[in-house]
């Protein structure tokens, strides 16, 4: 049997209801660089309020002010692993929606970026 090694990237759970102003975004990945002959570059999530979605600002690296773009500090930003960010502020009632993202490079140098699927929560 092949083994098809693929980056993979995951929003776990958002939890919305165990602090009354914060959402907490667990999310998780990994690249198979040994295996796959790729780079890890980076990972995160990239979060807004739905009042200002808009699919083509939701973007590594965006200039929407009103996008949070958050990666794990430098000890957590390892091929593998997990990250939490909690956004502050979060009123009851606040819908977001969010993405998380792996970036990573082929043998060749080409920059590669995969997203999540759109996940919307509401604050509890």
């Amino acid at each position: 049997a092949t083994v098809d090694y693929t980056p993979l990237v995951s929003i776990d759970y958002v939890d919305t209801t165990t602090n009354l102003t914060k959402n907490s975004f667990h999310i998780s990945w990994d690249v198979p660089e040994e295996e796959a002959g790729l780079t890890y570059v980076a990972a995160g999530i990239v979060a807004v309020n739905k009042a200002y979605y808009k699919e083509e600002t939701l973007v590594v690296g965006s200039t929407d002010t009103n996008v949070y773009d958050r990666r794990p500090t430098t000890t957590s930003n390892t091929a593998s692993n997990s990250f939490v960010w909690t956004k502050s502020n979060v009123a009851p009632g606040d819908v977001w929606v969010a993405k998380a993202y792996v970036q990573y490079k082929d043998s060749n140098g080409k920059l590669y970026t995969i997203y999540t699927d759109l996940v919307e929560v509401v604050k509890g």
